[in-house]
């Protein structure tokens, strides 16, 4: 991240964002977690009330905590609490590759399905085995799953591993692809993981209530 990214270090408010939605005939739009704070959380859930484009909110919570299920309630009993749709932690960020795999977040994935809220992947190549792992655990109505921000982040066998993982699970479930967002849709459906970059706009919308095909009117 270079300085060809400063004109965005700065804060962003709704108004900042709303003539372009305007312009772009965009109605709702969904608020995502960018650092692993319980007090941005509590912000951006606090903004969700007060705004009245933002449809949901995609949160962070430890998901290491014993208390998780007792965190997610907290924030759900705040202001704009009714607006948190889901959850997501910077899983390529862990220095295990096989982080989503612990016992203990496992549990934390558990209890956001137990919520209600939906869990937001956040991985790269290298974490793609256990993310597709923790999809296949958490199958249970009502518990879903977003794969987002699905990165080929190298070349070579990596990639073409990540790739056969993706296409192998879309065989598999054909079906649920509507619960991930349409980037990550296209790759299990047969294109290349090196071309996935998405922002799981998609499946964010539906969480929220929201139409996510087309114009979103």
């Amino acid at each position: 991240m270079g300085d060809e990214l400063s004109p965005i270090r700065r804060p962003f408010a709704p108004d900042d964002l709303r003539p372009e939605l305007v312009q772009n005939n965009v109605d709702r739009t969904v608020l995502v977690q960018t650092v692993s704070s319980l007090d941005e959380t509590r912000e951006f859930l606090e903004t969700a009330s007060q705004t009245d484009f933002v449809a949901g909110v995609v949160g962070w919570v430890d998901l290491t905590d014993p208390s998780v299920a007792e965190l997610i309630a907290s924030l759900r009993s705040a202001k704009g609490g009714d607006r948190l749709v889901g959850i997501r932690h910077q899983v390529h960020d862990e220095p295990d590759a096989s982080w989503l795999l612990r016992d203990d977040v496992q549990r934390g994935i558990a209890a956001v399905g137990v919520a209600g809220l939906v869990y937001d992947v956040l991985v790269r190549t290298r974490e793609l085995p256990a993310a597709l792992a923790t999809v296949r655990a958490h199958q249970a109505p009502r518990r879903g799953g977003c794969l987002g921000h699905c990165v080929g982040d190298g070349a070579g066998t990596a990639c073409g591993r990540a790739e056969r993982q993706l296409q192998g699970f879309g065989t598999r479930h054909r079906g649920r692809l509507e619960n991930m967002d349409a980037g990550a849709a296209a790759a299990v459906s047969g294109a290349s993981a090196r071309l996935v970059r998405s922002w799981a706009l998609h499946v964010r919308l539906r969480l929220a209530g929201l139409p996510a095909g087309g114009r979103l009117r």
